[in-house]
């Protein structure tokens, strides 16, 4: 999902943007994007775990976190937005510049949770709980409407309406009006590409 030179792979940009990182001094951002600075590494939530952004990489625990984990909370951390939550929910289409993957965010995330899930409220229910998710302030008519923050600023609503008489099972994914001051719209995409996986048991 990020776009590169057409020679970089993943672990290539994460590297380079570690190494803005310690560039910059954006290790001093994670207190403003409700993390911490803990013996010179940020510490950032992902899915509520924290994760420590080091020289070296991105850990959570012991253990080195995943490529596109990485990039995620290495941009997050770089980007450093201070918007506050708008609590007005957007399709990805609706942000500026969406319409650019939405296509690819609905045909290959959005109708492959739906029809992994159809007839499976309850399982999605639990894949869901289990990266946090929260019910959702907002009254929202669904089957399923839960928050997940996969970063601290960055809520994510999940809406899922199983199959009925008439209709095949649906699902969406909306943003907070603020998410674009937090990470780019690549990112965004790569971040519903990253809860897909997680809900498929891929990441």
């Amino acid at each position: 999902m990020f776009v590169t030179d057409g020679t970089s792979n993943y672990d290539r940009v994460c590297e380079e943007l570690l190494g803005l990182v310690w560039k910059t001094g954006a290790v001093a951002n994670a207190p403003v994007l409700l993390g911490s600075v803990e013996e010179g590494a940020a510490c950032i939530p992902l899915f509520g775990e924290v994760c420590r952004v080091r020289r070296d990489g991105v850990y959570k625990d012991a253990a080195r976190l995943d490529t596109i984990g990485s990039i995620l909370v290495v941009r997050y951390l770089l980007t450093a937005g201070t918007v506050q939550i708008r609590h007005t929910w957007l399709p990805y289409r609706d942000l500026k510049d969406g319409a650019q993957f939405s296509g690819f965010i609905k045909a290959n995330i959005e109708d492959k949770i739906a029809g992994a899930f159809q007839g499976k409220r309850e399982a999605l229910a639990e894949r869901l709980s289990a990266l946090g998710a929260v019910a959702c302030a907002e009254e929202v008519q669904s089957d399923i409407a839960l928050v997940v923050h996969p970063l601290p600023k960055v809520p994510v609503l999940c809406l899922f309406q199983d199959a009925d008489e008439e209709f095949p099972a649906s699902f969406q994914f909306l943003f907070d009006g603020s998410a674009p001051s937090y990470l780019d719209l690549e990112a965004l995409a790569a971040t519903l590409q990253y809860i897909y996986l997680k809900l498929i048991g891929e990441a």
